[in-house]
């Protein structure tokens, strides 16, 4: 092939694309296909949704995380304390726990809430070691309500113990 119909044979690949090109564009704009563009920035958009329809929100939160010392009296295997009160209007979602108690005996731990009007009281397994616990947790509880944290140990002793109870976790605004 020779260098002028090379030229001639590219010429006419050029011209037949970009003929298609024009006939596609008329063509989707015969047939009433939208016309995509985008906006120039800073123009503000209005969405307007009824009560019945309303715009998706993805909640506001706020980080609160919490700690309390539970003080054993002697001769006592049992202590109760409120861990946190959750303001009205919004609801407290605990990610998180970590405890320790007193190095005598097994320790246990529960954390009590109430949501939706009903009070639950929850286990928190330890640790081999009978005394530590630290895991994620999912614990809800309403606005209004106190969280309650319950430490016990299997062993009474004479002098006075110890445990600490740690939370985190969010508050959101009451559905």
């Amino acid at each position: 092939m020779n260098q002028n119909t090379r030229f001639t044979v590219l010429s006419f690949v050029a011209s037949a694309t970009l003929m298609l090109g024009i006939a596609a564009q008329a063509s989707a704009q015969l047939l009433g296909a939208p016309t995509v563009s985008r906006a120039s920035s800073g123009i503000p958009v209005t969405v307007t949704n009824t009560s019945s329809n309303p715009i998706p929100v993805v909640p506001q939160f706020t980080p609160v995380q919490g700690s309390v010392t539970l003080t054993f009296p002697p001769n006592n295997t049992g202590w109760s304390s409120t861990l946190y009160t959750v303001p009205a209007g919004k609801q407290l979602v605990i990610h998180y726990v970590s405890a320790y108690g007193p190095q005598i005996g097994q320790s246990t731990f529960e954390v009590q809430t109430t949501a939706n009007g009903q009070t639950v009281t929850f286990g928190v397994p330890t640790l081999p070691d009978h005394r530590t616990v630290s895991q994620p947790v999912y614990f809800v509880a309403d606005g209004g309500n106190q969280v309650v944290v319950n430490a016990g140990i299997d062993t009474s002793f004479e002098a006075v113990a110890a445990s600490v109870f740690n939370f985190s976790g969010e508050l959101i605004n009451a559905p």
